[in-house]
């Protein structure tokens, strides 16, 4: 009788793609940084586009120890701007 394998998860698939929660509702209320995730959710855009903007300098970012933050201006700018044709990301 074979014994039933456990599937083990790392730490990357556990995580929720959905944003932090907001007291009052609004993404953008009150905050001065927000997380990949959070960028990623507002811009409708996956995280890793999100990452590829920060590497590529068409996206500021903040590290604060091992998280990577985006800050509020750089939010609205891409909600506002749009991001660059693919091509120009690299």
């Amino acid at each position: 009788m074979s014994r039933p394998t456990a599937r083990v998860l790392s730490a990357r698939s556990r995580r929720s793609s959905a944003p932090s929660p907001v007291p009052d509702g609004g993404l953008l209320a009150d905050r001065l940084l927000f997380s990949i995730d959070d960028v990623a959710y507002a811009a409708h855009i996956s995280g890793r586009y999100v990452r590829m903007l920060v590497a590529a300098g068409h996206l500021k970012a903040v590290r604060l120890g091992r998280r990577c933050l985006i800050p509020k201006e750089a939010l609205e700018r891409l909600i506002r701007d749009g991001a660059p044709p693919t091509g120009e990301v690299s």
